[in-house]
């Protein structure tokens, strides 16, 4: 639910504040106080004053629950808060992941509202998953959506063996005509290729990403190298270079092998000055020649 008169406000926040987080102790809808008390932090309050649109991110165990609990019960104890002179359960949006969270959502807020009429609308708030929310608009809506009203979702259990499946599939079905599925079976076996193409969909689903986005992204990691690359290369190169030269000077050479120093620390000089894919070719080959007559002492 988004404050009444903002226009369009983000703000990011961390809720990474604490190793050890406790229960925030605030005023829930009916007045009743938390079992363990505890001031919030500032982050904590930023997003319980509800003062615009936020985007808060959290990592496990930093009170995101809580929080979000207290954010809750305000909003019902305090309609204004949101522009309206009343706001009941049905009213309030609250969407998690997973059946689980929800579950743990709805007992923690059923926990701070000791009004009897707000726990029976609690019953039926949309307190809940995010698809099982759509599955509900839609069910709704069935017509509208152009779907069947009888469709059901499929259980995690369920989604991850038909994935596998068709991975598996669909590995088996190209290993003749790609060549990249016949190579990624070849080095890894069916079963651990069809596994981490699964766990690559996982991740792209869970990421939002569209199917060409990791490879845009490794093309960007790339470019991202390559600007690191020139930065330093260089003066690497060209270090390495140095200690070629002072290690042939040092070391037994014939007379043919010392006539091709001069080239070679002419070259170095060249691409010391122009980097360039030609001087690095010139500075290749000078540093071959002289190596094919190079002596060493035995160790």
């Amino acid at each position: 639910m988004t404050p009444a008169g903002r226009a369009n406000p983000e703000e990011q926040l961390d809720l990474d504040f604490a190793l050890e987080p406790m229960p925030i102790d605030l005023d829930t809808a009916g007045g009743a106080e938390s079992s363990a008390a505890h001031t919030p932090s500032d982050e904590q309050r930023a997003v319980i004053a509800f003062q615009g649109d936020l985007v808060v991110t959290a990592g496990a165990g930093s009170g995101k629950t809580r929080t979000l609990v207290d954010l809750y019960t305000r909003i019902l104890a305090e309609p204004e808060l949101v522009g309206a002179e009343s706001v009941g359960p049905r009213e309030i949006l609250c969407l998690t992941f997973t059946e689980r969270a929800a579950r743990e959502l709805q007992e923690r807020i059923r926990a701070g509202i000791p009004d009897p009429d707000v726990l029976r609308e609690l019953e039926t708030a949309p307190v809940t998953t995010f698809h099982g929310w759509c599955a509900s608009l839609l069910r709704d809506h069935p017509l509208e959506a152009g779907i069947d009203p009888r469709f059901g979702i499929l259980s995690e259990e369920a989604a991850d063996e038909l994935l596998h499946r068709t991975t598996v599939e669909t590995l088996r079905s190209r290993l003749a005509t790609d060549p990249a599925a016949r190579q990624a079976v070849e080095l890894l076996g069916l079963r651990e290729a069809s596994g981490r193409i699964a766990a690559l969909v996982r991740d792209l689903r869970t990421a939002g990403w569209s199917r060409t986005r990791p490879i845009e992204r490794f093309e960007e990691r790339l470019a991202e190298l390559e600007r690191a690359i020139a930065g330093v290369l260089p003066e690497r190169v060209a270090s390495a270079a140095a200690a070629l030269l002072a290690a042939a000077r040092s070391g037994p050479l014939t007379s043919n092998g010392r006539a091709y120093l001069p080239p070679y620390e002419e070259a170095l000089r060249a691409w010391t000055s122009d980097p360039s894919a030609g001087a690095e070719d010139a500075l290749r080959e000078a540093a071959r020649a002289p190596s094919r007559t190079w002596r060493f002492p035995d160790a």
